[in-house]
């Protein structure tokens, strides 16, 4: 009991650090100026490397005659690259449309200094959470129990450990991610093209009709996977039940904050399963195949292991992240790639991803890999004195639940395509 109560004094103290140092950051990104990036910097650098690209592969100087095309090494740059280029153009010119909207959003703070046009985000547009919105709200904090009322404090100015920021902000962030998926898309397409000489569907965009079955058999698998670890949290008392459609500023229209975190959990889902999943997946199975001489079940392993931790490690920087949540994250990983094995595309992982991100933050409000959100349609506290347990400010993905969850879906997945579809996936990439 000891060193129970230790770790979990362990964990306090850590979320208050956290939390205070949040804060102050908070604060501070308020006064700072925006981040000034001409569009055109970032329009003619594509062009650059789209060109680039092009006398890579007809000077012949990365042709691999092993792969018969230019060399993996060769395409990973450009692949790298183009995302990065390409990322941050959309990013930029979907943002100030995005900012345009906000500006007449109901709730949205008026008189408020504006961006100039085609800048980056300012460093109040990236917060991630906003201390300013004090919640619970006070009728809701008077129906938890007493041991599970935390008032804000220095040191713990968030102690339901929810990142939650206006719905304003939350458009801005909908419309950066978005451009970052449609980057995404054009960056894969152009490497596919380009470098790859294969079709965009050979990194598991299929785009016909068993993509939409797969689709609605992901998203009802990541539903309900957290649909099950939300009763268990709520069974064992680790969250209580606050309320239903609920906003954090005042003003605001549930419906429309819903949208943005939809957008934004959608784009989420394309911008990180397409490149790590579809094309890194695959290209590196390849690559082992034809320069090491592997079968096709060690290449895929070896490809599923390191797009595994690469993804783990993408979540580092996250709020609330540890040691536990970033292993939890490689296993979650690890059955996102069995589901483009098994499945043969892309279609049951997007929606999983999907499913599980918006069930997760919006539908019964807790953190998703400490993602702050806007509007939540059910309200749920976590206990103030079990992060250790419900995963703190980066959620159920934290805590133990996680992996279990990962192996359910992995036999849901199992249920629905057993291994019929796994010996095409490889060949389908050829």
């Amino acid at each position: 009991m000891g060193k129970a109560s230790n770790r979990r004094h362990e964990s306090d103290k850590k979320a208050a650090r956290e939390y205070t140092a949040h804060d102050e950051t908070f604060k501070r990104k308020e006064k700072e100026p925006h981040q000034e990036c001409p569009i055109y910097v970032a329009a003619l650098t594509a062009i650059v490397m789209v060109l680039f690209a092009m006398w890579a592969k007809d000077s012949g100087l990365f042709h691999s005659s092993l792969e018969g095309r230019v060399a993996f090494p060769v395409r990973l740059f450009f692949c790298i690259m183009f995302q990065t280029t390409f990322q941050g153009l959309f990013s930029t010119l979907l943002l100030e449309p995005a900012r345009a909207i906000a500006r007449h959003l109901p709730g949205a703070p008026r008189g408020e200094k504006t961006a100039s046009m085609w800048c980056g985000p300012s460093a109040k547009e990236l917060v991630s959470h906003d201390p300013s919105l004090p919640w619970p709200h006070e009728a809701s904090l008077s129906t938890l129990p007493a041991e599970w009322q935390a008032l804000p404090s220095k040191a713990t100015p968030q102690p339901y450990f929810l990142n939650h920021v206006r719905g304003d902000v939350r458009i801005k962030a909908a419309g950066m991610r978005l451009g970052m998926a449609v980057g995404s898309v054009v960056a894969i397409a152009l490497n596919c093209w380009l470098l790859d000489e294969r079709p965009l569907h050979a990194v598991g965009l299929t785009l016909d009709w068993g993509f939409s079955m797969d689709l609605l058999k992901g998203l009802a698998t990541g539903t309900l996977l957290v649909l099950w670890m939300g009763a268990v949290e709520w069974g064992l008392g680790w969250i209580k039940f606050l309320g239903a459609m609920e906003v954090f500023a005042p003003g605001e229209n549930f419906w429309l904050n819903l949208l943005w975190d939809f957008v934004f959990h959608c784009a989420v889902t394309v911008n990180e399963e397409l490149p790590l999943r579809g094309w890194f997946l695959f290209n590196v199975a390849d690559a082992c195949i034809a320069y090491f001489g592997m079968t096709q079940g060690a290449a895929l392993l070896v490809s599923c292991m390191l797009q595994s931790v690469i993804f783990s490690m993408m979540h580092i920087a996250s709020p609330g992240a540890s040691t536990l949540g970033l292993i939890n994250l490689i296993i979650g990983g690890t059955a996102a790639a069995l589901n483009v094995a098994l499945s043969g595309s892309l279609a049951f992982g997007l929606a999983w991803h999907l499913g599980w991100n918006f069930t997760m933050g919006n539908l019964l409000g807790l953190s998703t890999s400490g993602i702050p959100i806007s509007a939540t349609l059910l309200s749920f506290a976590p206990h103030p004195q079990k992060a250790h347990l419900h995963g703190g400010t980066f959620g159920p993905e934290q805590s133990w639940l996680a992996p279990v969850s990962y192996v359910l879906g992995c036999l849901m997945l199992f249920a629905f395509y057993g291994t019929e579809r796994y010996p095409s996936v490889m060949l389908s990439a050829t």
